[in-house]
């Protein structure tokens, strides 16, 4: 879902709300949490096709984590919050992730697993605080996004719903030679 359009037709409205905690999120702040962290990805030189990974359990931040791939264009792996330091660094380093985005409940697992991941640039702690130049607080680290008045929104990138799929106009056209030859055609390319 992309935030833009419904953050200006009903910015108050809630996007979401968490069951468990009753936390209500809405659309213009998820739009603004997604886009300054996709303007963290610009300015960690993170471009068009390239990869981070999101380690966290069910939370608010989970969203916007993906949001921010989604509107800059990055692929993005999320990943399982149970594996084991070792599953996850296999993971990160097989998706050749350059960012982890993790959780305070999950960094400790997350900073077992970086120690085997030398490619990751950055872990990112949505809900958390710094504790080194590698492990950084989200808040911490884009802090001066929200007040810098050169920060422009990030606009969801044109093939950003379209990663692994056609993108509509290069679907491939119906069969020539009427509903019978479309419809055999059909059972050709489904049948077993």
């Amino acid at each position: 879902m992309y935030t833009g359009k419904h953050a200006h037709l009903r910015p108050l409205q809630p996007a979401f709300i968490m069951a468990a905690s009753g936390e209500a999120v809405t659309y213009a702040e998820l739009e603004a949490r997604s886009n300054r962290l996709a303007h963290l990805f610009r300015k960690l030189g993170l471009k068009r096709l390239d990869h981070y990974a999101i380690f966290m359990e069910n939370n608010s931040r989970y969203l916007e984590a993906c949001g921010a791939g989604e509107r800059s264009g990055m692929y993005y792996t999320c990943v399982n919050s149970f594996l084991t330091p070792g599953e996850l660094a296999y993971i990160v380093n097989n998706s050749q992730s350059r960012v982890l985005i993790t959780s305070v409940a999950k960094l400790d697992v997350a900073r077992e697993a970086l120690k085997e991941c030398p490619k990751v640039e950055l872990c990112v702690v949505a809900d958390g605080g710094s504790e080194s130049e590698r492990i950084v607080g989200l808040r911490e680290v884009t802090a001066g996004a929200a007040q810098n008045p050169d920060t422009r929104r990030i606009r969801r990138h044109r093939d950003a719903l379209f990663v692994g799929h056609h993108r509509p106009a290069e679907r491939h056209p119906a069969p020539s030679g009427g509903a019978a030859a479309g419809a055999a055609a059909a059972a050709v390319r489904f049948s077993p």
